[in-house]
């Protein structure tokens, strides 16, 4: 018997074996680095309580996926999970920028007085932390509204999984 006989019967159970293993639904793995990112980062304990849902829809993911592999469910539950960690980082992106636009106003009212406008000629230009602040106060009104339509396409997916 020549080796390439010895070697198909093990080659073909291990392709066998390999071929009846799950594959981990791409919405799944997504859902599994959006929570691994937002819970390793410093600013997601500004929103706790996001980061806790997320964990909670991941779990319930990893459970529809141990259970019945890489079905609809799986895939759905993994989705919302995803959203809900995206959710938690837009949010904790969305408390840093408010507290920073905050300081810059603390900050202008201190150096300029409560009375000087922001249009006053004996104003400086903006300093570059207050143009930040701007533009971060600009990115939270975004996420606000990413966030909204975020939790409109949770409710459509999650009522259409529970029917």
């Amino acid at each position: 018997m020549t080796w390439t006989k010895k070697l198909t019967p093990a080659l073909f159970i291990a392709l066998a074996a390999a071929g009846c293993a799950h594959t981990v639904p791409k919405e799944l793995a997504e859902a599994r680095a959006a929570y691994q990112r937002v819970s390793q980062d410093s600013s997601s304990q500004l929103a706790q309580g996001d980061v806790k849902e997320a964990r909670i829809a991941l779990d319930q993911a990893e459970h529809a996926y141990a259970k019945y592999g890489d079905a609809r469910d799986t895939r759905d539950l993994a989705y919302i999970a995803l959203r809900r960690a995206q959710i938690a980082e837009v949010n904790a992106r969305g408390t840093t920028a408010a507290r920073e636009v905050e300081n810059a106003r603390v900050y202008e009212n201190g150096k300029y007085g409560a009375s000087t406008s922001v249009g006053s000629a004996t104003k400086p230009v903006l300093t570059t932390g207050q143009q930040r602040a701007e533009e971060n106060q600009a990115a939270l009104d975004e996420a606000r509204e990413q966030r909204q339509e975020q939790e409109t396409h949770h409710a459509n997916v999650t009522s259409g999984v529970e029917e």
